[in-house]
């Protein structure tokens, strides 16, 4: 039976309790950014998992790390004169465990020179990494349009896509989403609304103009134009779908 009993607070325990939690806190957070999807997905369409966004899954990642070596290092102090006698009295009647010791040690050094080079079986894991991260994708649509779009501002992403701001501003409201300042950044407004970026992209992409015929007489056009072609050719049907923590 669990109960809280009065008296004063055993320090050491205490601090052996922190590190556990802190460990048990990393240990969940890694696994979990294990098979997050990959920054520029996250940040694009908004993913979360478990109701956490793929940055908070980080910091918290950060901050139970934090606390484990923290609380850790606590306790080695608190501990120190038992951890002290117990290397003393090791010291002095030899090391007897020489074979168990350099075996780890040699194990220790293959495992991480595997994550360096990526031989076999180590290889693998980055291979599941990878196939987990994109378990998450199952349409072209989610990819965003270039590196970090999130971070434009509404008023660079139209000019970007050849598209009049104020059509892109009339198009929003028509869609009850509310711009404050075309020069906050697609993020910045998709969180002052509750949405993705991606949703500010879906509720103006109507407005980006078909370029066809590019080259066909022969003139010069800008990769932005030539980009947009491809964009409408090869984009797929809007699956309208999201990224949440249960899948899309």
């Amino acid at each position: 039976m669990f109960f809280i009993t009065s008296g004063p607070l055993h320090f050491r325990a205490f601090f052996s309790f922190l590190a556990f939690f802190g460990f048990a806190a990393a240990a969940l957070t890694g696994a979990v950014l294990f098979m997050t999807p990959e920054g520029r997905i996250a940040y694009w369409t908004g993913w979360t998992f478990a109701g956490l966004t793929k940055t908070a899954w980080g910091n918290v990642h950060i901050v139970s790390g934090l606390l484990f070596l923290l609380a850790g290092a606590i306790h080695v102090v608190y501990s120190g004169k038992t951890l002290l006698s117990y290397v003393k009295r090791k010291a002095g009647g030899g090391v007897r465990l020489k074979r168990e010791l350099a075996t780890s040690g040699v194990l220790a050094l293959i495992v991480l020179a595997g994550g360096a080079l990526e031989f076999p079986p180590f290889g693998r894991v980055f291979l599941l990494n990878e196939r987990l991260k994109d378990f998450w994708i199952n349409s072209r649509n989610f990819e965003p349009l270039f590196g970090h779009a999130e971070r434009v501002s509404l008023r660079v992403f139209t000019r970007r896509l050849d598209i009049d701001l104020d059509q892109a501003l009339k198009e929003l409201d028509a869609n009850n989403i509310q711009v404050k300042d075309p020069g906050d950044s697609l993020e910045e407004i998709a969180g002052q609304n509750s949405l993705a970026p991606i949703d500010i992209y879906r509720a103006i992409r109507s407005l980006e103009p078909v370029q066809e015929d590019l080259g066909r007489a022969g003139g010069s056009h800008s990769k932005g134009a030539r980009a947009i072609l491809c964009r409408k050719r090869d984009r797929p049907k809007d699956p309208g779908g999201d990224m949440s923590g249960n899948g899309l």
